[in-house]
């Protein structure tokens, strides 16, 4: 990969996901530590893949505190669902198509929500 190339992957794709994590942990004062409610909200911000991980970091008692653990463990039930207008573009840029060519009609308040399906 070319001197251009990763600079132009940088700008659109690395360099960006590294500046909205650098905002949401700068919302979150992580350098005035981490209660278990913080790290979770932290990953919540971050989206689905984080989340996952804090799902699996809740199963660990061996390796994090068990207050952290029942905290993180309300990322298997209690996920905040995507914004709609969001659920809506990733539907139309997959389909490459609006998603009424597909669809009559999707309820905008989801029965649930999931990090990762």
């Amino acid at each position: 990969m070319g001197r251009e190339e990763k600079e132009k992957k940088e700008k659109g794709g690395y360099g960006e996901r590294l500046r909205e994590i650098t905002a949401v942990l700068k919302k979150h004062a992580i350098t005035r530590g981490v209660s278990p409610e913080k790290l979770r909200l932290i990953l919540e911000d971050l989206g689905p893949t984080y989340i996952k991980l804090g799902q699996i970091m809740s199963l660990r008692s061996d390796i994090l505190p068990k207050r952290y653990c029942d905290e993180l463990m309300k990322l298997c039930s209690d996920v905040p669902p995507m914004p709609f207008s969001q659920v809506i573009e990733v539907l139309e840029e997959s389909m490459g198509c609006p998603w009424q060519a597909e669809f009559q009609h999707i309820e905008q308040k989801p029965l649930g929500a999931a990090s990762i399906a």
